[in-house]
């Protein structure tokens, strides 16, 4: 799924605004795969105590890092760069995220 924002809910979850997204090949030799993101907006709720993973840019930094739900919010609003967040569980309970790397 491609996040585009997410809004803190009264019960702790967190609501996900975004599209679906698929891995799908480029053809170019400089990258073998990239994501086909879908035009359709698709909302999703995240459960209080989601578990997100994400990658710290520049690419130069540590692998991957866990993110406080809390701080995910202001992460999106920052991150121009991946925002393609593999998805664990039901679009109306999601139980972890961990962002994809997008070349």
């Amino acid at each position: 799924m491609e996040i585009t924002s997410a809004a803190h809910r009264a019960d702790g979850s967190l609501e996900l605004s975004g599209h679906h997204a698929r891995a799908a090949g480029c053809g170019g030799p400089e990258y073998s795969f990239g994501y086909k993101v879908a035009a359709a907006p698709v909302t999703a709720h995240a459960a209080p105590g989601v578990r997100i993973t994400v990658i710290p840019l520049p690419m130069g930094s540590p692998a991957e890092r866990a993110l406080p739900a809390a701080r995910l919010p202001g992460y999106l609003a920052a991150d121009q760069d991946t925002r393609i967040f593999m998805v664990t569980g039901p679009l109306t309970g999601v139980t972890a995220l961990q962002e994809m790397y997008h070349p």
